[in-house]
């Protein structure tokens, strides 16, 4: 996933890191994908910019 790339937060299961330390969305759909190394600190600050704005994460 890239810096243009738009996710529904309500469609993702968990969000965890694989053995090579990227980090992985999981969606309910059982796809996965990949963040992009440079886009690993926007996307983990947009999640949490939602998690306080719609319930404790």
């Amino acid at each position: 996933m890239h810096r243009g790339t738009i996710v529904n937060l309500e469609f993702v299961s968990k969000i965890s890191k694989n053995k090579q330390d990227k980090l992985m969305v999981h969606l309910d759909n059982d796809t996965t994908l990949s963040v992009s190394r440079n886009h690993i600190n926007l996307f983990k600050k947009n999640v949490a910019l939602y998690c306080s704005r719609a319930f404790s994460c």
